[in-house]
């Protein structure tokens, strides 16, 4: 960061968030890879392409340019989500994050209010920056046949929660945005519209694949191509998404004092029931549609014991679910299961009349 003085100052100090960077905003890790995103895509030609634009901003640290830096202040934030009943939980997971030195330290009103405006600052950049690739799409004659895929690895919780970071699975960490945009007419039925259907991930592959006309591959890829939305030929989705987190590298662990092979989450949330498997320690339960700010952890109240049950079952539904069998696809399963094997191979068979009367034969030259 540029001090008032000219100074260089570190970015990683949260209290100099609101200087600008150093680093002028034409410079800035986010214009330059919509650059390169740009300067690829003009290489391509006429032939298909895909480009994966991993934009690192906004992220640690909290430095954003001039003009973005300033451009927000504490008046521009949402009211911070969070309880005295969160804050004294008897949950020991939640206890060993919200004592971690950056959630204590988010959950201090002076840093929320100093740190979160270059975090939308930040944001603003970014959706400029979108804007110029857009713009050179529309310019090159691009956007008819080009499919944009808009989305995140994962939110911040930016005090939210007693917690700071992107740890767990609250909504402002793991309901990352997801924006889609499909060029095909047979889009246009559902275009601009938004869908609270449960995707994953995993989705995307699949949807490239269909996009670019290739065929599904299910036994390689769990996820399903979100065509069926995007064209509005689907009327049931998934009943549960999953989301997994391995915390054996977070100080949480440590103050737990968890074997790295304990240190693991798994979220199962139906639309309105959030279920979070904490191994070795009790389950954590929301309910979204009475308590949208999640602030009230349901799972050890006996009137929810059945849903606890319910989701749990789900989760090891998922959990029992087939991942590697990848070599062989579905019809070849069958095909070896009725006992096709390749020309030449018998498994099984006593002699030629058991052969024949199965409706092999024997090669020309050989004889039972």
């Amino acid at each position: 960061a540029e001090g008032p003085d000219g100074a260089l100052l570190t970015g990683w100090l949260l209290k100099n968030s609101r200087l600008p960077a150093r680093v002028p905003a034409e410079h800035s890790e986010t214009a330059w890879l919509t650059t390169r995103g740009i300067e690829f895509i003009e290489q391509q030609g006429d032939q298909p392409w895909l480009c994966h634009l991993s934009y690192i901003k906004p992220h640690w640290p909290y430095l954003a340019p001039a003009p973005y830096n300033d451009m927000y202040g504490p008046d521009d934030l949402p009211p911070v989500v969070r309880s005295q009943a969160e804050r004294d939980t008897d949950h020991p997971v939640m206890q060993a994050w919200i004592d971690t030195r950056v959630c204590q330290t988010f959950s201090r009103d002076e840093v929320r209010d100093l740190v979160a405006p270059a975090y939308m600052g930040l944001i603003k950049q970014l959706d400029d920056e979108m804007g110029r690739l857009f713009a050179y799409l529309e310019k090159s004659g691009r956007m008819d046949d080009t499919m944009i895929v808009f989305c995140s690895d994962h939110g911040d919780n930016m005090g939210d929660h007693w917690m700071g970071e992107k740890d767990l699975f609250y909504d402002c960490s793991a309901r990352i945005p997801l924006i889609i945009y499909d060029p095909r007419a047979e889009a246009d039925t559902a275009r601009g519209e938004i869908t609270d259907a449960l995707v994953e991930g995993i989705d995307l592959a699949p949807t490239f694949l269909e996009f670019f006309g290739g065929g599904a591959k299910p036994h390689v890829i769990e996820g399903r191509s979100l065509a069926p939305l995007l064209h509005k030929t689907e009327t049931s989705w998934r009943d549960f998404a999953i989301s997994e987190y391995d915390y054996a590298t977070r100080e949480a662990r440590l103050a737990l004092e968890l074997d790295q092979n304990d240190a693991r989450l798994t979220m199962v949330y139906d639309g309105r029931w959030k279920y979070i498997h904490a191994e070795t320690f009790r389950p954590m339960l929301f309910d979204l549609e009475n308590d949208p700010d999640e602030l009230t952890d349901l799972a050890t109240d006996p009137a929810y014991a059945s849903e606890v049950t319910r989701l749990a079952e789900a989760h090891f539904e998922w959990a029992r679910q087939h991942h590697t069998r990848i070599t062989v696809t579905a019809e070849e399963v069958n095909v070896r299961a009725q006992n096709k094997e390749p020309p030449g191979i018998f498994i099984g068979f006593w002699d030629k009349t058991e052969l024949e009367g199965a409706g092999k034969k024997l090669p020309d030259k050989a004889s039972g």
